[in-house]
């Protein structure tokens, strides 16, 4: 039993969805525009599991306001 296996074990796992940042306590979405400027929303919530429910329902829309099909004003939470 070396330090192998205790380093292994301490491996952290992120759950947090794709295109989403926690700061402090909140959740919030985050991606580059078209422009080069990031959008930048908070999900008003805390919980992991909100936020990974309402980054499901906002996922299929991330790359049409990144393509400047749909402008990043219209995308709100």
């Amino acid at each position: 039993m070396g330090n192998n296996q205790m380093h292994n074990k301490s491996k952290i796992v992120s759950n947090t969805p794709k295109y989403t940042t926690k700061r402090g306590e909140t959740f919030y979405i985050n991606f580059r525009l078209p422009s080069g400027k990031f959008f930048r929303q908070s999900l008003a919530t805390d919980s992991l599991k909100t936020a990974q429910a309402t980054m499901s329902l906002l996922s299929a829309y991330i790359p049409l306001v990144q393509s400047g099909e749909m402008r990043g004003g219209r995308f709100q939470t």
